[in-house]
């Protein structure tokens, strides 16, 4: 049945872009050449609302329960819609953030789902939250979200980066043996499959024929944060909170340190700019297909320390603190090699 699933996810996927293709324009769901964008033609923005349907549809055909999902689905409806209206009428900032916070708190009041264990990060036992666990939750759902909307500016990269996560998080839960999980994971993995399809640059001379839009990059952000959440959750502490952080790791360094350096530059942290990883390996003269694969290894490595980290038994202090050494080193490599720290104020208008 899980085979089958799967094969629905991606099929599904695959149909509803080829009957969304046509009808992008009229729907006003196009991205248009300009500014900082890359693109020389527009481009179809139904992505995003075709994996959420591919997805929806490989969900229900699981021969499980889906009830305790309503506050998922919810929610991942919320933001796939509203990103539909962002990217046909462009939404206000403060909407969109108002519209995250609501997902975050149906997550936590409605989903049952907070960071209230963050494990033994200070040598001092396992630290709680408390009280605190759903504003904390909600940030960092928020916070998540907005950094897979940052990495869709490189054709494929959101959708090879989220794929190789989930494929990260379906190994830690098959390790805790929470083998519902693994099913959720893999049926979404085929639905971000079947948009890769159109969206990845496999060949130099062919660029992504669509985008997945804000739909797909919230979605994405939203479920990456529910099943990371939910599974560094598990009684008995089976997954540690600091692998996660691993297994989401080039995600979370790139708005990491794009965020800090706007900060240094006396810069709102949420303006935008070209000063992303993929940006500046694309003026680094580095072609998009390279940059996914560039991209998806180091994720993978990064991930796999974190997982065999985890095996290995190291503490959570421990994999936090090679997890700060790391984005340490992270940033000077970025700042040796690609040198652009110093001109973040550098824009296209």
């Amino acid at each position: 049945m899980l085979i089958l699933g799967c094969l629905v996810g991606v099929t599904v996927t695959v149909v509803c872009i080829r009957a969304l293709y046509p009808l992008a324009g009229r729907l006003n769901l196009v991205d248009y050449p300009g500014g900082r964008k890359q693109h020389a033609q527009a481009k179809p923005l139904i992505g995003g609302l075709a994996l959420f349907i591919g997805f929806t549809a490989a969900m229900l055909s699981l021969p499980i329960s889906l009830i305790g999902y309503r506050p998922f689905a919810s929610a991942g409806l919320l933001l796939v819609l509203m990103g539909v209206f962002d990217d046909m009428h462009e939404l206000s900032p403060r909407a969109r953030l108002a519209g995250e916070i609501v997902a975050g708190l149906i997550m936590t009041l409605l989903g049952g789902v907070s960071l209230y264990h963050l494990g033994n990060l200070f040598f001092t036992g396992d630290l709680t939250l408390g009280w605190f666990a759903v504003p904390f939750t909600i940030f960092a759902t928020v916070g998540l979200i907005n950094a897979v909307n940052m990495l869709d500016g490189s054709d494929g990269l959101a959708g090879t980066l989220a794929f190789v996560h989930l494929g990260l998080l379906v190994i830690l839960a098959w390790q805790a043996h929470s083998f519902v999980q693994v099913r959720v994971f893999l049926l979404l993995m085929s639905a971000v499959l079947g948009f890769l399809l159109y969206n990845f640059p496999f060949f130099k001379d062919r660029p992504a024929r669509l985008f997945m839009g804000d739909a797909g990059s919230m979605f994405l952000g939203y479920a990456l944060s529910w099943f990371s959440i939910s599974l560094s959750q598990l009684p008995n502490g089976v997954i540690c909170s600091v692998s996660i952080l691993w297994v989401l790791g080039l995600t979370l360094w790139d708005a990491f340190r794009v965020i800090i350096v706007r900060l240094l530059a006396g810069r709102s942290p949420f303006k935008p700019d070209r000063n992303h990883l993929h940006h500046l390996l694309q003026e680094a003269g580095v072609m998009p297909r390279e940059i996914c694969l560039l991209m998806g290894a180091t994720s993978v490595i990064l991930g796999g320390i974190g997982i065999v980290g985890q095996r290995m038994g190291l503490s959570s202090a421990t994999l936090l603190i090679t997890y700060l050494g790391g984005f340490c080193f992270y940033c000077f490599l970025v700042h040796f090699f690609l040198g652009r720290d110093s001109s973040v104020d550098q824009e296209m208008a």
